[in-house]
């Protein structure tokens, strides 16, 4: 571990480490975000949108309802049906689906398509990725999450 973090990093120098790495059987039930530039944190669409315009922190709470409420109103136009109109979870996710700025992060069971999204982008090719592990279950009884 890191002394700047509060969880354990580890630099790899190869796809061999990597594959090794990887393929340790603690990594199974895991979850992977690939990020193509390891210096940028873990944030989602909604926190860069607002950091980038320089949105006071304290009124994000109410622009993410803004854009909701706005997606839910429009949303007839392009669904044949959307989700019950109170969970706010379903549209959020559908948001995410169609590209909207959201609180929500992607991960995936699949390291190998984590490694691919670290890794994707040509025009980033003189960048290290950095792929992102948790375990959910470990966070989940640790009552960190409420889900």
């Amino acid at each position: 571990m890191q002394a700047d973090t509060p969880y354990g990093v580890r630099r790899l120098e190869s796809w061999a480490q990597f594959l090794e790495v990887i393929t340790d059987t603690q990594y199974s039930d895991w979850a992977f975000r690939g990020h193509r530039n390891q210096q940028w944190p873990l944030l989602s669409a909604l926190s860069r949108y607002l950091r980038n315009f320089r949105v006071d922190p304290g009124v994000w709470a109410a622009q993410e309802q803004r854009i909701l409420r706005i997606f839910k109103r429009k949303a007839h136009h392009f669904l044949s049906a959307g989700p019950l109109p109170d969970d706010d979870f379903e549209w959020l996710a559908l948001m995410q689906h169609y590209g909207l700025p959201t609180r929500l992060l992607d991960w995936t069971e699949s390291v190998l398509v984590a490694a691919y999204f670290a890794v994707c982008d040509e025009n980033h090719a003189d960048k290290n990725g950095k792929i992102w592990i948790l375990n959910p279950g470990k966070l989940r009884a640790s009552n960190k999450m409420n889900f």
